[in-house]
């Protein structure tokens, strides 16, 4: 890999480099078509995250873009980034933070896809306020983030002739989304 000289503009910016050699092209686009768009309820005492795969796949759709745009947790988990100290990765994810409710979930944004052994996956990231006022924000884990009164609010936004599927991505180390064309939805 080529660094850039260091410049004005590149001071005091860090550069990270992945352990792992890159795919090529590195930047992956699939040209698909919006499905149209659904506001899904949730209600009160559901997993956040196989409640929504449940759901989803019961409409048939199997990729989307995910916005959670309302909602109250009694008990949510999230996990936030830390140095790899192995050297395998870049990054991992730390020990789960585990917050009792009531905690008010600002917005999140997820993806909706298959995982690596074709079971559907939500991978989310949400910001939350805890009951003290402090603000949270992570990786919500696939299960244990269980929904309060009112559940919450989601905006779907099903995609038509592409998707996504987790596979592994040899840069990171991880196995990641990765777009792909063909993702029937009925």
């Amino acid at each position: 890999m080529t660094i850039p000289q260091q410049s004005d503009t590149w001071k005091g910016r860090r550069l990270i480099e992945q352990p792992g050699t890159p795919l090529l092209p590195r930047r992956m686009c699939e040209w698909a078509e919006a499905g149209t768009e659904l506001r899904l309820s949730l209600g009160e005492g559901v997993d956040l995250l196989p409640e929504l795969a449940k759901v989803l796949s019961g409409q048939d759709i199997k990729s989307a873009a995910l916005q959670i745009i309302s909602g109250l947790f009694d008990k949510v988990s999230y996990f936030t980034g830390m140095i790899d100290k192995s050297g395998a990765r870049v990054a991992t994810y730390g020990a789960p933070r585990v917050l009792e409710g009531p905690v008010l979930l600002l917005g999140a944004n997820a993806i909706f896809g298959l995982g690596e052994v074709g079971v559907p996956l939500v991978h989310c990231h949400a910001v939350m306020v805890d009951a003290k006022g402090r603000v949270h924000g992570g990786h919500l884990p696939l299960e244990g983030c269980i929904l309060g009164s009112g559940g919450a609010v989601v905006i779907v936004a099903p995609l038509r002739n592409a998707g996504f599927e987790v596979a592994y991505d040899s840069e990171t180390n991880y196995s990641l989304f990765h777009p792909v064309s063909a993702v029937p939805m009925s």
